[in-house]
């Protein structure tokens, strides 16, 4: 994996019954930006490791492996 240079990010995760919400602010950018997921009811923490690895395949590093 080649990393990219990073932004200062904090991440914001909130897991509801038909929604799991992200919020992402880059401080460096002072921007907030937000998605959706749907939920996992069953196993919760499936959906916010899909969000974290779009965050981290988008902000962080060129292929990030899917799985």
């Amino acid at each position: 994996m080649k990393e990219k240079p990073g932004p200062d990010l904090r991440i914001g995760v909130d897991i509801g019954g038909t929604f799991t919400d992200f919020v992402i602010f880059n401080r460096v950018e002072n921007r907030i930006e937000t998605f959706k997921l749907l939920s996992t009811p069953d196993k919760p923490a499936d959906a916010v490791v899909d969000g974290l690895r779009r965050i981290f395949r988008f902000y962080l590093v060129e292929n990030w492996p899917e799985e």
